[in-house]
């Protein structure tokens, strides 16, 4: 069966909620951020990740993204082009995003070839240049199937063959150990397959006893999948939101070192010595300071000192951003590759 996690994104008012309840045939995890549901179409499952909508914590989304292989982005035609937009455009953009659907909802409340005319500019020259805008309302039932066939039929790499990463949302208690709740992000998993828990200090050996995908046993996982993992010898209080369990050897877990940061041509606070950043690898986050910076091209070039560890492989997209700065101003530095 075929898998996508899709992160639903979009200002408030744009109507997303109401399209992915529309959609939804499960329920999923509930949090105070995030909400998740599904529906399944023929030979594909569908997990929906809805996030807030408000930019007050830009993480939230960066995380959600990063563990979904395709996007929906929802835009209320009624109000097109906000703020909100224009930081969530950004986000997609740094992180090289280019597999989803942009839903201009609403569309019965405005003028639909105006609409799409000033999206169409907005997104020129960024990542999402080429991604299908579909006119809809999330009130019209052929406009809802329409879209589940459209987010079915999106295609993403295939990457079973990676290093598996999987990264947990929550924890609970079982007889054996304890349950993982997340997503494999990509790779492989099987039963009794040996994994590390990361980044340090938690750096334990774990024995994979049961993989559960919609409260159906599973003798293995593929990447992209929610899924829940029996763990043999651990406590859930140890699988809190940030943690990652990742094959031995196939990955880095750093304080300090050298970073390079692709900036966006957004980003307009200066950088300067001793700055403070936040680096943002799914649910981690990590703050840093930099040193001996370097800029050029628009690229920036400095050694990091961060005040814990981060887990990473060359797969993973990282962004840094600053969230010290306003709301209104863009906060997204850009993509971030550590060396």
């Amino acid at each position: 069966m075929k898998n996508l996690t899709i992160a639903v994104i979009g200002p408030y008012g744009s109507g997303k909620t109401s399209i992915v309840e529309q959609l939804k045939q499960k329920e999923g995890l509930e949090s105070e951020d995030i909400v998740v549901r599904s529906f399944k179409q023929r030979d594909t499952l569908v997990n929906l990740v809805d996030v807030p909508g408000g930019l007050d914590t830009p993480e939230i989304a960066i995380a959600a993204l990063s563990f979904s292989n395709a996007f929906m982005l929802v835009i209320g035609a009624d109000n097109p082009i906000t703020y909100q937009l224009g930081e969530f455009i950004g986000i997609l953009d740094n992180m090289k995003f280019n597999k989803g659907i942009i839903c201009l909802n609403k569309i019965d409340s405005a003028d639909k070839e105006t609409a799409i005319k000033k999206l169409s500019s907005l997104l020129k020259g960024t990542s999402l240049e080429n991604v299908e805008i579909f006119p809809m309302s999330a009130l019209d039932p052929q406009n809802i199937a329409d879209l589940r066939e459209k987010l079915i039929s999106i295609e993403v790499e295939d990457k079973s063959n990676y290093p598996a990463v999987f990264t947990v949302d929550s924890g609970f208690e079982w007889s054996k150990g304890a349950v993982a709740l997340g997503t494999l992000l990509r790779g492989k998993i099987e039963v009794h397959k040996k994994l590390i828990i990361c980044p340090e200090p938690l750096t334990k050996e774990l024995e994979v006893l049961s993989i559960q995908v919609n409260q159906e046993d599973q003798k293995e996982l593929i990447g992209n999948s929610r899924a829940g993992i029996g763990l043999k010898d651990i406590y859930p209080w140890y699988l809190n939101r940030g943690v990652e369990l990742r094959e031995e050897g196939k990955y880095k877990d750093v304080k300090e070192g050298k970073i390079k940061i692709e900036l966006s041509k957004l980003y307009k606070n200066k950088i300067e010595e001793e700055s403070e950043i936040t680096l943002i690898n799914h649910w981690q986050n990590v703050n840093v300071k930099l040193s001996n910076i370097k800029i050029e091209n628009n690229i920036l070039n400095a050694d990091f000192s961060a005040d814990k560890n981060i887990a990473f492989d060359e797969n993973d997209v990282i962004l840094a951003i600053n969230k010290d700065l306003p709301i209104r101003m863009f906060r997204i530095l850009g993509r971030a590759y550590i060396y």
